[in-house]
């Protein structure tokens, strides 16, 4: 009556809530759909709706998520519409707010404080969201805090290294949600952690199948990444976040990490020899333009 568009959670808000025929429960349920709503928001609940659908289909989507929800997720009942489905909601809202937006784990002081920081780096940093779907699902499956340090660790390695690989959004996406079949089908953590890198899967392909690296192949991990890293304008490559989150991820290795205070307020990427020179300046004296050229835009030349 506003004249907004109802968004995904809406509709599924009024279907979930509708099939509840008791009032006084559907009433009950009714607010917990309201608090998830309210501690999230309707933007950060839209995104939870989009990762059940990943952790659930663990395909690239096809239809709207609305449709796939119809179609793949309660026709097919892998989830059930009403109370089991609001439940299960609740469930990975509370996981994603606990171990993505408040990064908390137990452990010891160092560990909390390197989980919490990388998962902020992730979420601050990295301009796709591919990565926070296996972390709900790895946490969900296994629910212990033990892991998960590891599992972001080898994660982040993972997914930084095929973005600067230059994987596309639609490889991105295969990748991780080849993690999430892993994760369902193992039973023990550990083991999702020791072969998270090095898992291929067993899936058959219709035309080209997806990139895939290697990580059991050292040499052409690193030739990629150095490769990348010495690209003579590595400052913009994705408009300069790779550069960003590079410097930031070297910065912290320096950090001891119990007592590392994390990256508030804005950070920019400065450069050393300056990108704009002055005519009469004692950088054109120092290098030539093929050097400038050379090295302007290289990590070298930058600093946070």
């Amino acid at each position: 009556t506003r004249g907004l568009s109802l968004t995904t959670s809406d509709l599924l808000k009024g279907e979930n809530i509708g099939v509840i025929q008791d009032e006084s429960i559907r009433l009950q349920y009714a607010k917990i759909w309201r608090d998830i709503e309210n501690n999230l928001g309707r933007e950060e609940l839209e995104d939870v709706i989009a990762f059940i659908r990943t952790i659930q289909i663990k395909e690239k989507a096809r239809l709207s998520i609305y449709d796939e929800y119809q179609r793949a997720i309660f026709d097919k009942g892998l989830l059930k519409k009403g109370i089991g489905f609001i439940e299960y909601l609740k469930e990975i809202a509370d996981i994603y707010t606990d171990k993505i937006l408040e990064g908390k784990i137990l452990g010891d002081a160092g560990k909390e404080n390197e989980y919490k920081n990388i998962v902020t780096l992730l979420t601050r940093f990295v301009p796709f969201y591919d990565w926070k779907p296996p972390l709900i699902a790895f946490y969900y499956k296994f629910n212990e805090d033990k892991h998960l340090l590891d599992f972001i660790l080898k994660l982040e390695k993972k997914v930084i290294t095929e973005w600067a690989a230059g994987f596309s959004s639609t490889e991105r996406t295969a990748s991780l949600n080849r993690i999430i079949k892993f994760i369902d089908n193992e039973t023990e953590p550990q083991k999702v952690v020791d072969e998270l890198l090095f898992y291929k899967g067993e899936e058959h392909f219709t035309g080209k199948p997806p990139r895939m690296l290697d990580f059991g192949n050292k040499n052409q991990v690193e030739s990629i990444l150095i490769d990348r890293l010495n690209d003579s304008q590595f400052y913009s490559i994705y408009g300069g976040k790779l550069a960003k989150y590079i410097l930031l991820r070297i910065d912290m290795k320096y950090w001891e990490l119990k007592n590392f205070p994390g990256y508030p307020g804005a950070i920019t990427v400065e450069h050393i020899l300056p990108r704009t020179l002055s005519k009469d300046g004692e950088w054109l004296q120092i290098f030539s333009e093929e050097e400038r050229a050379e090295w302007t835009n290289k990590l070298g030349n930058l600093v946070l």
